[in-house]
């Protein structure tokens, strides 16, 4: 300005790393169902698939094992995970425990209410 140089302060959006950035990826694995994603046609999960099932124990194995495929095939960072599902009225909790290298373990949750079709990930 006027002659004089000023550094501007440098802004932008930028990655998480670590841990976070591999419950991000988590994240994103299920807020894709296969196909959907541009020119990685398979990346995603199968979760899509529950929804509007009845919540019994049948609904419950489905969501683990398709946790466990997408984790498996797109994850490869997670270690010694771990898919626990609970039933709760009309609720579906998945739980997630794994760990990242020779960090500790550490957990993920997803929500699935049956009664309003509503997903939610903590």
């Amino acid at each position: 300005v006027d002659g004089v140089v000023q550094r501007v302060k440098k802004v932008g959006w930028y990655p998480s790393t670590g841990l976070d950035l591999v419950k991000n990826n988590v994240t994103s694995i299920f807020i894709y169902q296969i196909g959907e994603r541009f020119r990685q046609e398979g990346f995603g999960s199968r979760l899509w698939e529950c929804i509007e099932e009845p919540n019994t124990d049948l609904l419950a194995y489905m969501a683990t094992v398709f946790v466990k495929q997408s984790l498996t095939a797109w994850e490869s960072r997670v270690r010694g995970l771990e898919v626990i599902c609970t039933r709760d009225g009309a609720k579906l909790f998945i739980k997630i425990r794994f760990s990242i290298g020779t960090q500790a373990p550490t957990e993920a949750i997803v929500e699935y209410d049956h009664s309003t079709n509503s997903t939610y990930a903590y």
